[in-house]
């Protein structure tokens, strides 16, 4: 198909089936107004579910109003959809495949009229019905980051979209070997970027000009020294977080890098609510699956992570390695951690089986996609009780994205 590439990238070699385009909305959406429409707000908070529709074509994004949990509106997109949303909430951006040509339509959000079409060549494909994201905002709104791959290039690159401009930047940020990645751009400097490379096992460090140009201010090596937990299954990068003081590079099991904002260099080696816990990065307890431990045996899963406005308390979803071990990538369980220290600060109990999840601006509610189910759960997001369902949205919600 024209300007279109399918990846076929091997998230774990234990996994059966493969995954595309792995770019985890980074910890940065709704943070402050976008400069591109610095006083729209809209009326009323909506939640957008994207419908993959098990990658048969004519996916969909539900719009709905959770203060009343009606499906208000119902955006049609093409093949291999995927959105991102301003941080102002004014503007839905999705991007799909549409008779063979990859393209990028902008909607105003709160009543899904249709704004503008762009060209958005090189849209990647993923392989299976559910994926994460691949786009990704900037915290001011300016910039629109979709990870893609040039064919003709043999180049995995970041494409660069200028909302006020509502056009791509004729420069790239290119990502040389980089088959998955994580984008979090900053949110204490709009002026840097952190991509988390998955299939390299590196971070690189970008510093993001006036006019949008990435250039490359560092590159780190982060090395798992072939680790294995006692099931046989291989250890990788789930999710990247940014604080102020720096970033946080979390593993599947549980482990992570902390390293520093200025030096660029890793400054401690932990697992997430270390204090409480016996082990440590190189023995934690998904490694060993001790049983006495909260973590034993259990796995976070790719991308499934939320952050607060404040940036002060991180939601991760947790699963059982039973569970990977059968390809299902869903989680019953949401940790709360501290993002300074990664403590555990309460955990959430479901039946659903969630697969991705997002908090509001105000950071009181909790919002997680089922699609065994095809439903959306909300939760208020202090006491972890269920509010309400949202059912039959399409065939296989996937994402979900809220108004701030």
């Amino acid at each position: 198909m024209k300007n279109m590439r399918v990846f076929r990238v091997n998230y774990r070699p234990w996994a059966t089936f493969v995954f595309s385009l792995l770019l985890v909305v980074g910890f940065c959406a709704n943070v402050v107004k976008s400069q591109n429409n610095p006083n729209a707000k809209p009326a009323t908070e909506f939640v957008y579910v994207l419908d993959s529709n098990d990658m048969r074509g004519d996916a969909q994004v539900f719009v709905i109003n959770p203060a009343t949990n009606m499906i208000e509106n119902r955006i049609k997109a093409g093949y291999a959809a995927d959105f991102a949303l301003s941080p102002d909430g004014s503007r839905l951006y999705v991007g799909s495949v549409i008779d063979k040509r990859g393209r990028l339509d902008i909607y105003e959000a709160s009543s899904g009229k249709l704004l503008q079409t762009v060209d958005n060549a090189n849209l990647g494909v993923p392989t299976t019905p559910r994926y994460r994201s691949h786009m990704t905002f900037s915290a001011d709104g300016k910039w629109l980051y979709i990870f893609k791959y040039s064919f003709r290039e043999d180049l995995y690159f970041i494409a660069v979209f200028d909302t006020n401009a509502a056009a791509f930047l004729p420069e790239s940020i290119p990502l040389p070997g980089c088959m998955n990645a994580i984008v979090s751009p900053s949110n204490s400097n709009k002026q840097q970027l952190s991509v988390m490379c998955t299939s390299t096992n590196d971070v690189r460090f970008f510093d993001i000009s006036e006019t949008g140009n990435g250039r490359v201010a560092a590159k780190l090596p982060l090395r798992l020294r072939g680790r294995t937990n006692r099931f046989g299954l291989s250890i990788g990068f789930t999710s990247l977080l940014s604080t102020e003081n720096g970033d946080k590079a979390i593993l599947d099991d549980g482990s992570f890098f902390e390293i520093d904002n200025r030096s660029k260099k890793i400054s401690r080696l932990g697992i997430i609510d270390g204090k409480s816990r016996k082990g440590g990065f190189d023995k934690s307890p998904a490694l060993t699956g001790d049983s006495e431990d909260w973590m034993g045996g259990k796995w976070i899963p790719f991308g499934a992570a939320a952050v607060t406005r404040n940036k002060g308390t991180l939601y991760l979803g947790i699963a059982q390695v039973e569970d990977f071990r059968r390809s299902d990538w869903t989680f019953t369980t949401i940790g709360l951690f501290d993002t300074s220290t990664l403590s555990r600060l309460d955990v959430i109990e479901t039946k659903h089986r969630l697969y991705s999840i997002t908090l509001n601006a105000e950071g009181n509610r909790l919002f997680g996609v089922d699609p065994v189910n095809k439903r959306l759960v909300i939760f208020d997001a202090k006491t972890g009780k269920e509010l309400s369902v949202v059912d039959q949205l399409g065939e296989s919600p996937i994402l979900v994205l809220v108004g701030s």
